[in-house]
């Protein structure tokens, strides 16, 4: 196993990448000059349009960081949680079409969007549930429109089709969407099991795709019910294992919080349009392991 390599990355780079944790930076590369079919590309996660559509739990965000800006999508993803209060797998379908032409704003800041109501949504069949979502503005309760789950025990399949039917609403037409899912992921060992300083992190899974996406989040809210996501990591899968770098884990706040959750998910994707919505929408297909890593000395 090679190291990546970073002796070439300046040191001022990582502290502007640091001091600028809050923005959404451009990817920045670091290769490893003895073997150019690996390389990391980190990018610091902001305040996207992702922070806008939910609170962020195990379950529900780990995608962000690598779905960009879509006002729309539509997610079915397989997630197995490897956490010290809870170990379990899950399947998981969401979906929701925000509308861009009509921000809720407070101060001259957006803080909420409203979503569409298309009608119903099936996933292979199986009605997703439809969700009214809410906010307060002005210390009163509002409605924000609609946003559609679907739960089930976990029975994740690589190279399985999904067909997503949407009966239409309004202005939105019926349609429907297929999309193939990806190579499983799961991650077999982490050494160090903790966040130590000045250690790098030796990580090894099983997984097929061409590419494998990090994401390593901070803690919000007390009992691992919420989490705020900051770097984004995007590794190319040569040999199914990576070397984290210490330079990049010294990036995590870590005298302020004690705990990190580390997303790694293998995913298919792409963007569509459907007739009546104003903006792309994301289909996506993706396997998930959460897992969990204290902050060690």
């Amino acid at each position: 196993m090679k190291t990546l390599n970073l002796t070439r990355i300046p040191i001022f780079l990582l502290l502007i990448i640091l001091w600028h944790g809050c923005q959404e930076l451009e990817p920045v590369s670091i290769t490893n000059e003895n073997n150019d079919t690996q390389f990391i590309e980190m990018q610091t996660i902001g305040n996207t349009i992702d922070s806008l559509l939910a609170p962020s739990g195990v379950d529900s965000f780990g995608l962000v960081g690598s779905t960009g800006k879509y006002f729309a999508r539509m997610i079915i993803t397989g997630i197995r949680n490897d956490l010290p209060l809870r170990s379990d797998s899950v399947s998981q379908a969401e979906a929701i079409f925000l509308d861009r032409l009509n921000p809720f704003q407070a101060n001259g800041r957006t803080f909420a969007y409203p979503s569409f109501d298309i009608g119903s949504i099936l996933l292979n069949g199986d009605t997703l549930i439809k969700q009214q979502r809410q906010t307060r503005i002005s210390g009163k309760d509002s409605l924000l429109g609609y946003r559609y789950q679907l739960r089930k025990n976990y029975s994740y399949e690589s190279g399985k089709i999904y067909r997503w039917q949407i009966t239409g609403n309004g202005n939105i037409d019926s349609t429907e969407i297929s999309i193939s899912s990806p190579s499983e992921i799961r991650v077999l060992q982490i050494y160090p099991p903790a966040i130590l300083p000045g250690v790098p992190l030796n990580i090894k899974w099983q997984c097929t795709n061409k590419f494998v996406n990090i994401v390593v989040s901070r803690e919000s809210g007390l009992q691992q019910k919420s989490w705020v996501p900051i770097i984004h990591l995007k590794v190319r899968n040569s040999k199914g294992e990576v070397i984290i770098p210490e330079k990049i884990l010294d990036l995590l706040p870590t005298k302020q919080y004690r705990r990190f959750l580390f997303t790694f998910s293998s995913e298919s994707k792409f963007s569509t349009n459907l007739n009546g919505y104003p903006d792309s929408v994301l289909v996506e297909s993706a396997s998930l392991h959460n897992i969990l890593l204290n902050v060690g000395s």
